[in-house]
C-alpha cells in the first residue's frame, strides 16, 4: 500500500507546509517534465490562467501538481511570454490522497449527470473511472470528445479538492468487461438494494486493515436487470446497499464512494492525518 504521507523538502528547504485551514495558494496541473532541478514551469492554458487571469507576479506563491502525486509549492520568479517560471520551495507526494485506491465503474448516463458523477467522485478521492454499457443504459455512445470533457471536469475537481493525482478513464466497456476487471481488486462491490447485505466495514476489513484496491459498480437510471445482478454475484461482487431511499444514479456513485472511504478510514477525523 502506498504511504500517502511521504514528503521530501526540495533542496533542503525549511519552508512551512501549506496549511490545511485557510485559503490555499492557487493550484495548477503540469506535466512531469515541467518540473526539474528546483524549477517549475506553468505554460499552455494553465500558464495563461496564472499569468493573464490571476496575474501572478514575482514573489507570489502557487502549487503545481503533475497529476501523478507530486505536488510542488513554488514562488514566481519570472513572468515568461507563455506563462510563469517558479522556484520550488517544497515538494510532497500524495499528501492528501486516500490510502484506499477506489475505482468507480459507472454505467453511462446522460452527459450532465455523468459529469456530476466525475466531479463529485474525483473530489472524494476516486483514482479511476470505468464507464460501461448495460441492458438498461439510457445511451450506448461515449465519444472521445466527451471523455476529454470528463477529464477536464476531473482536473478541475482535483485542483478544487487539493488533490495531486488525476484519475484515469477507461471505457466504455461492456458489463462483462467490468465483471472480469473486478478480479484484479481486493474487493469488488455492486450497488443494489439489499437489506441483508454484509456490513461495509466487515467487507473491506475494517479501518485498520483496509485493502488497497476497491472496485464499486453503479448501474444506470433504471438499475441493473436481474440477470446482470446474478452475473455479478457469480463473479464474486459483494452487495453494497445504499439505504431504503431511491437515489438518482448520479448521486449513488458519490454516496457509495464516500461510504467506502469512510469505512476505510479516509474520511472523517480518523482520515485527516492519512491523506
Amino acid at each position: 500500500m502506498v504511504n500517502s504521507n511521504s514528503e521530501r523538502p526540495a533542496g533542503g528547504s525549511s519552508a512551512s507546509p501549506i496549511p490545511l485551514g485557510g485559503e490555499p495558494p492557487p493550484r495548477f496541473i503540469i506535466k512531469s517534465e515541467d518540473a526539474s532541478e528546483g524549477i517549475v514551469r506553468l505554460r499552455g492554458a494553465e500558464g495563461h490562467h496564472a499569468r493573464n487571469v490571476l496575474r501572478l507576479g514575482r514573489g507570489d506563491r502557487f502549487v503545481a501538481v503533475d497529476g501523478r502525486g507530486a505536488e510542488y509549492e513554488a514562488v514566481v520568479e519570472i513572468r515568461a511570454a507563455d506563462g510563469l517560471l517558479g522556484k520550488v520551495l517544497r515538494t510532497t507526494r500524495r499528501s492528501r490522497e486516500p490510502l484506499a485506491r477506489v475505482t468507480l465503474a459507472q454505467a453511462v448516463l446522460k452527459p450532465p449527470s455523468l459529469a456530476d458523477v466525475v466531479s463529485q467522485a474525483t473530489a472524494l478521492g476516486v483514482s479511476e473511472f470505468v464507464l460501461f454499457e448495460c441492458a438498461r443504459s439510457a445511451r450506448r455512445e461515449v465519444t472521445a470528445r466527451e471523455i476529454s470533457h470528463l477529464e477536464s471536469v476531473a482536473a478541475a475537481a482535483v485542483k478544487q479538492s487539493l488533490r495531486a493525482v488525476l484519475p484515469k478513464f477507461t471505457g466504455p466497456k461492456t458489463f462483462g468487461d467490468v465483471l472480469a476487471y473486478g478480479h484484479g481488486f481486493d474487493v469488488a462491490f455492486l450497488c443494489k438494494p439489499d437489506a441483508a447485505a454484509e456490513p461495509l466495514a466487515d467487507a473491506i476489513g475494517g479501518k485498520k486493515a483496509a485493502p488497497g484496491k476497491i472496485l464499486v459498480a453503479v448501474g444506470p437510471e433504471g438499475g441493473l436487470d436481474a440477470e446482470e445482478e446474478e452475473r455479478a454475484a457469480d463473479a464474486g461482487f459483494r452487495t453494497l446497499d445504499l439505504g431504503p431511499r431511491r437515489l438518482r444514479a448520479e448521486l449513488a456513485g458519490a454516496i457509495a464512494c464516500a461510504l467506502i472511504f469512510y469505512a476505510a478510514g479516509d474520511l472523517g477525523p480518523a482520515g485527516r492525518g492519512g491523506g
